[in-house]
């Protein structure tokens, strides 16, 4: 429950009761910040939990648009898919999230909490996300929401007739004593009742003051008597006496004072935090504060806890800061401590360029799958990172290292988001040209061209590629001739110039044996030439080809990358292929490599090879159905890119399948006619 809750029965019970009914599918509970609407919200959510309803809650902090919240409540319902049910899997986040939502077969409540944060990004957002709630209300008359705010959401009646809006107001009198009498439990009803009457009677506001007096190694009544002495000083004293002084304004106060008295390591501190996200863990508080051990951050924590300037999140080990408190510490912290709120923000964003260093390391050496479902939970932050450190000069080096290995990685997680993978890579290509980074700029082009080579348009990959190849010859440094050569081949293939494509290819292979990522691409471009060989009906050398790749694959611990067909004359790939273990390690690489392979044979393929990597993918479809892995956005993600693929490789084997009945039967019918000509 939450922390010194008290008060509030009568509004609790007034909310429990709309929701129990089956009038009302909507309750918004409003107020000024700091009157305890979210604590509302949680307390009721555990009353409806004691009597046996499903309760979800989701802070809605943060969030852009109706796409976020859709992803992000989809992560909430999202359970294994069935593989009777994959077809299901090419709809979209929004269709999946009203599928879901729609099977559940008792009562339930969504809690969406800060719901402001999202509506106030503007009208088009507001409209979108009211229709958000009413199409969900048409899917399931399940689903009731409680949905907290600090203005009146009246527009929501002309919309929803079960629609109850709870105004939260300061605490009465009595109750807000009783809450004094908690935190100072040695101060004189007096004095509780001097501390609720300066604080207005609002929650945070005696939190703060009742925090700081506890902090005095004195008396409360001498400990609030020296506060007021000190307000006095700057004629406020009369206005914090004025009960229709405003509450945000008296909290910003009180904020103020309670901040002077803090030291110098938790102002810093506390301006620090101000960078992080509303919930944090631990190792980030720690990387915002730029300390290298957590027990010395999580002790600055516990001190800004103690005085109710930091709460404990509803997620387990995490923090957050209360959104008032926040922007008063914002504001000081740009007008007073600017530097520190810089350097905040570079230890911030250092912290997420290592995340995604170590993220796409795990990728390339048998991880990807824990790396895949791990970048979505920092998505965010790791993209703004990347951008934003691109336009640093001190850092911008940093990160264009670690785009020019990152290609793969980034091309499996946008797999259907162009624009996304665009927009990180434009944004490092304009810096690296405004920073002269020739070098960077020619590598950075190169790694931007695998996505377009799948899914550009035609020629927009060789344009790239082309660009860095004309840019390696004018500067000091070559970048890396391989990778493009490798780009160029499978580019070539894709739009149908096999020859030189394979040269391309051919002239690469032997020198791709250094980091993961080459290795990796050497697996790559290895199955696509024995699937031209193979096409080209040559034995030998596809033999050849075929034990070269399961050697790299052996040496680099991916066997499962293998996915081209057998051989009659090679059986151990089979026997390797199915003594694999089935762990959700490696999918969205193996995924990854399907799809170069299979775009760059698609005028190769027989029906051998397109059925090989259909099974290919349907073998990851099922090995996500029968995973232990705990539901997530990432892992959802995923699945719907390999069953949307299936479903396309499923069409394109009955496509092959067809044409080759059709030459079979064209050659026998050439074959009888032959026979008639000769008997006449």
């Amino acid at each position: 429950m939450v922390p010194h809750f008290t008060g509030r029965q009568k509004e609790c019970e007034e909310i429990a009761n709309h929701l129990t009914s089956r009038s009302t599918r909507i309750v918004s509970i409003w107020g000024s910040p700091g009157f305890g609407k979210t604590s509302i919200a949680i307390a009721v959510g555990h009353d409806l939990l004691s009597q046996g309803l499903a309760v979800y809650y989701l802070s809605l902090r943060g969030l852009q648009s109706k796409d976020d919240l859709e992803a992000t409540l989809l992560s909430l319902f999202k359970q294994p898919v069935a593989s009777e049910q994959q077809n299901q899997q090419s709809l979209s986040i929004a269709d999946e999230l009203f599928h879901l939502i729609s099977k559940i077969s008792d009562p339930f409540t969504i809690i969406l909490d800060n719901t402001d944060d999202l509506i106030s990004r503007g009208p088009k957002v507001k409209e979108d996300f009211t229709n958000f709630l009413a199409e969900i209300l048409r899917q399931t008359e399940k689903v009731a929401f409680v949905i907290t705010s600090r203005e009146s959401l009246e527009f929501m009646n002309v919309q929803f007739q079960g629609h109850q809006g709870v105004r939260i107001s300061p605490l009465d009198e009595p109750s807000s004593q009783n809450l004094v009498n908690r935190l100072l439990p040695n101060a004189t009803a007096i004095d509780c009742k001097r501390v609720a009457q300066i604080c207005g009677h609002v929650p945070l506001a005696m939190k703060l003051l009742c925090s700081s007096i506890s902090e005095d190694d004195v008396e409360p009544s001498q400990a609030l008597d020296d506060f007021m002495e000190s307000l006095d000083n700057h004629n406020i004293v009369e206005m914090l006496d004025n009960s229709d002084y405003p509450s945000n304004l008296r909290l910003k106060l009180l904020f103020g004072s309670s901040f002077q008295r803090l030291s110098a390591e938790e102002k810093e501190a506390l301006v620090s935090l101000c960078v992080l996200p509303e919930s944090f863990d631990l190792i980030v508080a720690a990387a915002a504060l730029g300390v290298s051990q957590t027990p010395l951050a999580k002790r600055v924590l516990g001190n800004l806890r103690r005085k109710s300037l930091l709460e404990s999140s509803s997620k387990s080990g995490s923090f957050s800061l209360h959104p008032l408190i926040r922007s008063f510490t914002i504001e000081i912290g740009k007008k007073e401590m600017k530097e520190i709120n810089l350097k905040s923000r570079a230890r911030l964003s250092a912290f997420y360029l290592r995340r995604f260093k170590e993220l796409n390391e795990k990728f390339l050496t048998g991880q990807s799958m824990s790396a895949f479902i791990d970048f979505y939970q920092d998505e965010q932050h790791i993209e703004q990172s990347l951008i934003e450190g691109c336009a640093d000069s001190k850092t911008a080096k940093s990160v264009f290292e670690v785009l020019v290995k990152a290609e793969l990685f980034l091309c499996s997680l946008y797999f259907r988001e162009k624009f996304k993978f665009n927009k990180i890579y434009d944004s490092a290509l304009k810096m690296a040209e405004t920073f002269k980074e020739y070098v960077s700029y020619s590598q950075l082009l190169v790694s931007k061209a695998l996505y377009q080579v799948t899914w550009g348009a035609r020629g927009e990959a060789m344009e790239l590629l082309s660009e860095a190849r004309e840019l390696c010859s004018s500067v000091s440094a070559v970048a890396e001739k391989g990778k493009r050569l490798c780009y160029e081949g499978i580019s070539q293939l894709v739009n149908g110039q096999s020859e030189i494509g394979v040269q391309s290819l051919e002239e690469v292979v032997p020198f791709m044996s250094g980091s993961p990522e080459e290795s990796i691409l050497r697996i790559i471009a290895v199955q696509i030439l024995a699937t031209y060989y193979r096409f080209k009906k040559d034995l030998k050398r596809t033999s050849e080809l075929c034990n070269k790749s399961l050697k790299d694959c052996k040496t680099t611990g991916n066997k499962e990358l293998l996915i081209i067909p057998n051989i009659p004359t090679f059986e151990s790939i089979g026997n390797e292929k199915r003594n694999r273990k089935k762990e959700m390690t490696q999918q969205p690489l193996t995924f990854q490599v399907i799809c170069l392979v299979s775009e760059a044979v698609k005028h190769l393929k027989n029906n051998d090879t397109t059925r090989s990597i259909s099974d290919a993918v349907q073998q990851i479809a099922k090995d996500i159905e029968k995973s232990p892995v705990h539901s997530s956005l990432g892992l959802f993600i995923f699945q719907c890119n390999v069953n949307i693929t299936f479903q396309q490789m499923l069409k394109d084997l009955k496509s092959v399948h067809r044409v080759s009945k059709e030459r079979t039967a064209s050659f026998h019918e050439m074959s009888l006619s032959t026979r008639r000509m000769t008997s006449l």
